[in-house]
């Protein structure tokens, strides 16, 4: 027999009276058939399930390029955007700073980042020491990773630099 949420009889509730009966469907799954939880899934109702979290780890700056032509420092920051909508302490966030001077060999750096969603940056700066006469290249790479160590998503900018003159710089 039906019950109505407020504890009464549903059927007598709809005025069917107490020898009414409700026969479900042959198809309502409770044969074991194939719509039934221990049965096949459909992909087509699978895809509907929701959306996936999202998760993506990404710059909100691209670098311009600039030149210089004397000794200077310089310090700059690069923000950036994480979203992680699952479990955000069971990944991991690294970002690769690579440096590459003039026409010399990249060299690089890999370091762990705070991985709670939010906006973060990268702050840092060059000086003579970090520079050559010619195009200098900074990358920086972040990568958010799984437990399993998968890369779930990553993003790259590039700042090049391009020195004309300086007098205490690497190569000078």
């Amino acid at each position: 027999m039906a019950t109505a949420c407020g504890g009464g009889d549903a059927l007598e509730d709809a005025g069917l009276g107490e020898d009414a009966r409700v026969d479900p469907p042959d198809d309502a799954g409770l044969d074991g058939g194939p719509d039934d939880a221990g049965g096949e899934v459909d992909a087509s109702v699978a895809e509907d399930a929701g959306p996936a979290p999202v998760r993506d780890v990404e710059w909100t700056i691209e670098p311009e390029p600039m030149t210089i032509d004397g000794d200077i420092a310089l310090d700059f920051f690069y923000p950036y955007v994480l979203v992680n909508e699952e479990r955000p302490l069971d990944y991991l966030l690294t970002l690769d700073r690579c440096m590459q001077l003039a026409d010399r060999e990249e060299s690089c750096e890999t370091m762990t980042r705070d991985n709670l969603p939010g906006e973060s940056g990268v702050r840092w700066g060059i000086d003579p020491g970090s520079y050559a006469v010619g195009e200098n290249r900074y990358r920086f790479h972040l990568k958010l990773i799984d437990a399993a160590g998968v890369t779930v998503d990553e993003d790259e900018i590039v700042m090049v630099l391009t020195v004309t003159s300086c007098s205490s710089c690497v190569g000078s």
